[in-house]
């Protein structure tokens, strides 16, 4: 058997073309997009149940999470993410040690009394506070 590519090659005829699949693709496309497809696949079934936290309550009993602060107004919660933003640990210090704004521990029994996109208004032993949402938990 003789070899085909290398007689059209010393004739000055060009490669055949490569074989393509319906709709245009070649072989390493097409696997490349099954991987991708696969890989998908594989990160929605294993992340969809886990990472998911339950929504944060909007109203009636919850409980605090560990790691968050409550304050005492919109506007000091607002600074006081700023602060957290900006990593201005001084102005963090002096709103709790003013008594603006509290770290909450975990597990404390709360009153959810009103809730807006992302913060929520609750009543922890008789003092009204403002957090953010992720701060309450059912």
């Amino acid at each position: 058997m003789g070899d085909f590519s290398s007689a059209r090659v010393q004739r000055g005829e060009p490669p055949p073309p490569r074989p393509r699949l319906p709709g245009g693709l070649s072989g390493f496309q097409l696997a490349s997009l099954l991987v991708l497809v696969f890989v998908l696949v594989v990160l929605l079934i294993s992340g969809g149940n886990e990472s998911q936290q339950p929504l944060p309550p909007v109203s009636g009993v919850a409980y605090t999470n560990s790691g968050y602060f409550g304050c005492a107004s919109k506007e000091t919660l607002d600074d006081m993410i700023t602060f957290v933003v900006a990593k201005d640990a001084a102005s963090m210090k002096e709103y709790i040690d003013s008594g603006k704004c509290l770290m909450l521990k975990g597990g404390v029994k709360v009153t959810v009394t009103g809730c807006s996109i992302g913060e929520r208004e609750f009543v922890l032993e008789g003092v009204k506070l403002h957090a953010l949402a992720e701060a309450l938990r059912n």
